[in-house]
């Protein structure tokens, strides 16, 4: 059984998410009883990019490119050694 427990917040600036965004998803979750992971939160530059489910997200020249992350295609090769 998998769960799905990652999401993805968008907004204006670092600022308004650090400051007000990330406030407001701390209270909602914690009224249901969870937790933000810290280890798991990153806010960063879409053009920076950032892994979501496996995939690598990222904003280059205007178009948004979405390829296996790395840390997936590793461990992929490492469980198909026939593949390489």
């Amino acid at each position: 059984m998998r769960f799905a427990d990652d999401f993805i917040v968008t907004g204006r600036s670092k600022e308004v998410l650090e400051n007000e965004v990330q406030p407001l998803v701390e209270q909602f979750m914690r009224e249901r009883g969870l937790t933000l992971s810290q280890e798991k939160t990153l806010i960063t530059h879409i053009e920076n990019g950032f892994d979501f489910l496996g995939q690598h997200l990222r904003k280059y020249n205007g178009k948004l490119l979405i390829k296996p992350s790395k840390k997936n295609i590793h461990t992929f090769l490492i469980l198909q050694p026939h593949l390489w």
